[in-house]
């Protein structure tokens, strides 16, 4: 039970890892200005909603863009 409970936390960091350097890493790298708002601030509360600052940032799904990355791989 145990090594298989390993198995998935090894799986888990390698999905991980995955995700965060294909997906999250370029959109970072690619949209360096700031689409955040001055009127929305940081509340802790965004930790467990996911909503208010998180809607403008790169870790909130719906804001992936359609655009095709040329020039960085």
């Amino acid at each position: 039970y145990f090594m298989f409970l390993k198995w998935l936390l090894m799986f888990n960091i390698f999905s991980f890892l995955v995700n965060f350097g294909f997906i999250t890493i370029p959109l970072l790298v690619h949209d360096l200005s700031a689409n955040i708002p001055s009127n929305v601030s940081f509340r802790g509360l965004e930790l467990l909603t996911g909503a208010g600052y998180f809607n403008y940032t790169v870790m909130y799904y719906g804001g992936y863009s359609n655009e095709t990355l040329h020039g960085l791989v």
